[in-house]
C-alpha cells in the first residue's frame, strides 16, 4: 500500500511499532522493519550505552529504516539524542515533552 507515510519513511506498509519501554528492542524493531513496517526501539529505560547496543543490534539485522523513540521526560534525554545522532538513526520519535530543544539538531542530521 502506497501512502504519504510509506513514501516519507521508505517503508512498504503504513504500520509503525510503538516504542514501549523494555519491550521494543533492537531485534523486535528490526523484525518489524524487515516485514515492511517501521520498527521502533523504545529508549525510556536505556542508558546511552544500552541504546547504542540496541541500535547496533537493529542495524545488524536489517538495512531497512527503523526508529528510536525518546521520551523527553527522562533525565538522560540529551544523551539519548546524542546517541541517535552519532549512530545516524533514520527516524527519531520524541514523546512526553517539547522537542523544540532537539528539533534543529535532528533535522540537520537527516
Amino acid at each position: 500500500m502506497k501512502t504519504r507515510v510509506t513514501e516519507m519513511l521508505n517503508i512498504l506498509h503504513p504500520i509503525a511499532l510503538g516504542g514501549m519501554a523494555g519491550v521494543t528492542d533492537g531485534p523486535l524493531a528490526a523484525a518489524v522493519s524487515e516485514a515492511g513496517g517501521l520498527g521502533t526501539i523504545g529508549a525510556f529505560k536505556e542508558t546511552g550505552e544500552g541504546l547504542a547496543r540496541q541500535i547496533e543490534q537493529a542495524r545488524s539485522l536489517t538495512e531497512k529504516p527503523y526508529a528510536v523513540n525518546i521520551p523527553l521526560v527522562v533525565p538522560r534525554a540529551a544523551d539519548l539524542v546524542t546517541v541517535v545522532l552519532q549512530h545516524r538513526v533514520p527516524v527519531v520519535v520524541t514523546a512526553a515533552g517539547n522537542p523544540a530543544t532537539y528539533t534543529k539538531r535532528l533535522r540537520e542530521s537527516a
